[in-house]
């Protein structure tokens, strides 16, 4: 009973307050850039957690912040993959086309 009075108390807190009672979900970047700058904070995070030592590890601070960033890069490439297909070059999508190198053996 304590349980089910519990939920129901959050639901209406969660209702008073305004808020979804689900859980919050952070909204996925919808630039490329915006992807990058997520990424590159998550990184920064990241590199912060495992400064700390055993502390970032053991509570997996760490590992989460390089899941997150992880998951924004992912999301940066596929911004740039649907950029491609619709032909509609980004610039801050990374080129993977490179010019070819020529390459004369015999002078």
């Amino acid at each position: 009973m304590r349980t089910i009075r519990l939920s129901i108390s959050a639901f209406v807190m969660s209702a008073l307050l305004g808020l979804a009672p689900t859980a919050a979900r952070a909204t996925q970047p919808a630039t490329v850039e915006e992807a990058q700058a997520a990424a590159k904070a998550a990184r920064d995070k990241a590199d912060h957690f495992d400064s700390l030592g055993g502390v970032g590890y053991k509570t997996g601070l760490e590992r989460t912040a390089q899941s997150e960033a992880a998951r924004y890069e992912a999301r940066a490439a596929e911004l740039c993959q649907e950029a491609a297909a619709a032909q509609t070059p980004d610039p801050a999508c990374p080129t993977t086309t490179s010019p070819p190198v020529n390459i004369n053996i015999y002078p």
